[in-house]
């Protein structure tokens, strides 16, 4: 299991770990490992939060931080996905014509303007959350069992990085593939199917705890946001291709995060100015 957790981190992060030939039976894991990816990434913006307390850093620098860190540590593979798959569902032509544009090494101009709309949005959607919280944004490991106002909604903010992995693990099992899947595909034929399924729905328990306990009503809207961005995933994918592969994996968790954390902030400006 301990290589699987180091395949996991070494294809989707950047976070340093051992380095080994790697065999089928090594990879039976990655996609219940995969999602912890994530988690590092909600603690990092976690820790981020208070670094910045400490610092009086203001609200530009921190909100243009925070987008910027689950990229360092990402390594922007899922970016990656977003920008080939948007480039092939704008090309507005039939399936083969998307699988082909797909997977072009070349970049497009929807690839770009795409990226570029999803970070403003990114961008928009982090200070909304650090407008009242900013002076507040510290992290305690207390938090978990005594929420606290503003920081505990940002605390929830900070699980949807784990939550949209395992949706997407989700996903790798349980979706068609696409013909010629690749690495994806691999990860999909060679895993333990059962136990990675029950490790998954283990962590798809706590991280929907986490954001219902520090989020309330907004982990609420996190959640369902979450839920029906898979939904649209799933349709999206076999309507436009006929399966998934990598690409399209990457953009999901790409478009689902913003998506939870954008319509989550908007739902809170909603409820301050009627309240």
């Amino acid at each position: 299991m301990l290589r699987s957790l180091a395949i996991a981190f070494s294809m989707y992060s950047k976070i340093p770990v051992p380095q080994f030939d790697w065999r089928e039976r090594d990879m039976r894991y990655v996609m219940a490992f995969f999602p912890l990816v994530g988690l590092a990434i909600g603690l990092g913006q976690m820790l981020l939060l208070t670094l910045a307390f400490r610092l009086c850093l203001s609200r530009l620098p921190l909100a243009l931080f925070m987008l910027l860190l689950p990229i360092g540590i990402s390594g922007a593979i899922h970016l990656d996905g977003f920008m080939d798959t948007s480039d092939a569902i704008h090309s507005y032509r039939g399936r083969e014509d998307k699988i082909r544009i797909l997977k072009d090494p070349r970049t497009g101009a929807f690839a770009v303007i795409s990226l570029v709309c999803l970070l403003l949005l990114a961008l928009a959607a982090i200070c909304i959350f650090l407008d009242p919280a900013h002076e507040t944004g510290r992290f305690h490991v207390s938090a978990l069992f005594f929420p606290r106002g503003n920081e505990s909604v940002l605390e929830a903010m900070a699980g949807i990085f784990w939550l949209s992995r395992i949706l997407s693990a989700f996903s790798v099992l349980t979706f068609p593939s696409m013909s010629g899947g690749g690495t994806l595909s691999a990860f999909a034929q060679t895993a333990d199917r059962r136990k990675v399924l029950g490790l998954l729905i283990l962590q798809l328990i706590l991280v929907s705890f986490w954001i219902l306990i520090q989020g309330r009503i907004l982990g609420f809207f996190v959640l369902a946001t979450g839920g029906a961005s898979f939904l649209y995933y799933h349709w999206k994918s076999g309507r436009e291709f006929g399966g998934i592969n990598g690409d399209l994996a990457g953009w999901f968790v790409s478009y689902s995060e913003v998506a939870m954390a954008l319509f989550a902030g908007l739902i809170k400006l909603l409820w301050d100015n009627l309240s």
